[in-house]
């Protein structure tokens, strides 16, 4: 039963990924955007498989000349002049239209994963960030100073439930907590890293019957709920914490005219090797070195702190603390974009060609993530195995050849070869080993 539940899965998300490539439908929108006026070799369809070839290996380090070799082997004569025309600001719109689409997309008919059921969908937000060469300014500013003049920024939100993903590609020097906040589920959970602390958001978050759970920011005024009220003084609170202890308070947070709350504060004292890691780390961030540390703030650095609005009597402070570490799963993904699909690999282009390429590039990435999500939700729901991200990943590089085959040709038959094989793969190969520490708290808590 299982087996054939499982090739129901399979047939369905291949008829998924078809109709997502569909020639007659990327030929309309190359159409629409003015990227085809008349039949064509290089037409929308080709353009999109060109784009997405070409940065399936190597990045975006592809020079011209090795992508009329893709064109060629996807059976079409092109020159580098010729080729080199075709990236322009139509073919950018085109483009970046085929990455909307595949955003849009909901793989698997949208199965959700099972664990974390009282949550009605768990969201995480974080954003990275690689640089561009300078002449790149243009079309995404950099921050200057330690970095370049020209730097992507790429703001990822992600429900690790149902796998729906949220990207904002913008300049390197916006700020994360720019950010909008999206609508908020009911009963939903919202795992933020620092960068995304808001108050504002925190309190909308609470209000509409929805949890967040954040560490706090060390500048963040806070004091008690009770009556008097009275200012927390965490340096103090350290001082007299033995390690590996935890303390909670109910805090309004903010300023005056500001507050906001009453939220959850949990404390936890660090062991001193790891608040020395986390100065260490501070002091030789690049970014920290122009600001200036206080010395409040590398003291600090002895207490993991959290703020939530998380119920004490379901969730007791130890639990939320394990509970936030599911957030280091949108950190494993960005590293699996960098060190295996190769995001931030570039060579040195002009901006159209650079921008017809990152979106085929995100496309793709996020085509690899919507599949791993799938096969993640079918082998724990059906077997309760849990993947590991960075071998399901490379066993997914490995048999990309088989998936770029299934797009170029487009057939329902060689995407189930395609999942078929992967399934096999990553069955026998793709499983996490079983640990006693550190374990993936996502599937600790089912």
């Amino acid at each position: 039963m299982r087996h054939l539940n499982k090739q129901s899965k399979i047939s369905q998300v291949s008829q998924q990924l078809q109709v997502l490539f569909a020639k007659t439908s990327l030929e309309a929108e190359a159409r629409m955007f003015g990227f085809v006026q008349r039949e064509r070799r290089l037409g929308g369809s080709a353009f999109v498989q060109l784009c997405i070839h070409g940065v399936s290996q190597d990045g975006l380090a592809c020079s011209l000349t090795e992508l009329c070799a893709v064109a060629l082997d996807l059976g079409i004569e092109l020159c580098a002049q010729s080729l080199n025309e075709r990236f322009n600001e139509r073919g950018v719109g085109f483009i970046q239209r085929f990455f909307e689409r595949v955003l849009d997309s909901t793989l698997g008919g949208g199965e959700k994963l099972a664990t974390l059921k009282k949550f009605n969908g768990v969201y995480l937000q974080d954003a990275t960030i690689y640089q561009l060469p300078e002449r790149l300014k243009e079309v995404f500013r950099g921050s200057g100073g330690g970095g370049s003049q020209a730097a992507v920024k790429i703001d990822c939100l992600t429900d690790i439930q149902a796998g729906k993903w949220y990207l904002h590609i913008k300049d390197g020097a916006s700020a994360d907590n720019a950010a909008c906040l999206l609508s908020v589920p009911r009963q939903s959970l919202w795992l933020r890293d620092l960068g995304y602390f808001k108050l504002d958001d925190f309190q909308t978050i609470a209000n509409q019957e929805a949890y967040f759970a954040s560490r706090l920011r060390s500048d963040i005024v806070l004091e008690t709920a009770s009556e008097p009220a009275q200012s927390i003084d965490l340096l103090e609170w350290a001082q007299k914490m033995q390690e590996g202890q935890i303390k909670e308070a109910q805090v309004w947070a903010g300023g005056k005219g500001h507050k906001k709350g009453p939220f959850r504060l949990i404390v936890q004292k660090v062991s001193k090797e790891l608040g020395d890691a986390k100065r260490h780390k501070l002091c030789t961030d690049k970014q920290n070195k122009r600001k200036g540390l206080t010395k409040r703030r590398l003291a600090l650095c002895d207490l993991n702190i959290y703020l939530t609005n998380l119920d004490a009597e379901e969730w007791p402070a130890r639990l939320v603390v394990e509970l936030y570490r599911i957030r280091w799963q949108i950190e494993i993904l960005f590293k699996v974009w960098k060190s295996i699909l190769k995001i931030g690999k570039l060579y040195p282009m002009k901006p159209h060609r650079f921008l017809c390429l990152m979106y085929a590039q995100m496309a793709w990435a996020l085509l690899n993530a919507k599949i791993f999500q799938f096969c993640k939700a079918t082998c724990w729901n059906n077997e309760q195995v849990e993947l590991s991200e960075l071998k399901a990943f490379k066993i997914l590089r490995k048999l990309n050849h088989r998936l770029l085959k299934a797009l170029a040709v487009n057939t329902r038959e060689l995407y189930m070869e395609f999942f078929q094989l992967l399934f096999k793969a990553l069955d026998s190969l793709g499983a996490k080993h079983p640990r006693k520490t550190n374990k993936n708290q996502l599937f600790c808590m089912c």
